[in-house]
C-alpha cells in the first residue's frame, strides 16, 4: 500500500501478482483495468474501443498531446489504440501485459508504451469513490474472465 495514492491506483496493484496473462483473447489490459474500476462506467469491458466510447460520451477522453497531465488513476490508450494502462502517483504505470505474464507496475510512462500514447481517458475523477479501498485476497483470475 502507498500511502497518499489513488484508490483506483491501489486496486490496480491488489491485482498484480494475482491476475495472469489470459492469452485466449487479447483483451486482457482492458479486463484487467476495468476490474479496478468496477463500480464506476467502466466496469465490465473487454476491449479498449469501449473505453474510448464511454470516455468520450462522458467528456473525459482527452488528446494525449492537448496538454492535459494525467493524474494518479487515469488510463492511457497507446500501441495505436489497442492498448489500456492506468497511470500510478509516479507518472509510471500498472497494466496488464504478456511480456511480464499477468499484471505488473513500472516507472514507464504512458508516452514511453509501445506504440506510443494516443489518449488519456480522467478515471481519476472516479478516485475519491475509492480512497483507501482494496479488493483484498478474495480476488481471483476467474473472477475477472
Amino acid at each position: 500500500v502507498k500511502y497518499g495514492s489513488s484508490g483506483l491506483v491501489n486496486r490496480m496493484r491488489d491485482l498484480c501478482q494475482i491476475v495472469p496473462y489470459n492469452e485466449t483473447d487479447g483483451t486482457n489490459c482492458a479486463r484487467t483495468v476495468s476490474a479496478a474500476l468496477d463500480g464506476t462506467p467502466y466496469s465490465g469491458f473487454y476491449n479498449v474501443d469501449q473505453f474510448l466510447e464511454v470516455a468520450a460520451e462522458n467528456g473525459q477522453l482527452r488528446d494525449a498531446y492537448s496538454g492535459y497531465k494525467p493524474k494518479a488513476g487515469d488510463l492511457a490508450v497507446t500501441n495505436h489504440g489497442q492498448h489500456v494502462v492506468m497511470v500510478t502517483e509516479n507518472g509510471g504505470t500498472i497494466q496488464n501485459g504478456q511480456s511480464k505474464g499477468g499484471v505488473y507496475e513500472t516507472n514507464k510512462k504512458p508516452y514511453e508504451q509501445r506504440g506510443g500514447i494516443q489518449f488519456y481517458i480522467t478515471t481519476s475523477d472516479y478516485s475519491d469513490l475509492y480512497p483507501s479501498f482494496h479488493f483484498g485476497t478474495g480476488l481471483s483470475p476467474e473472477k475477472l474472465w
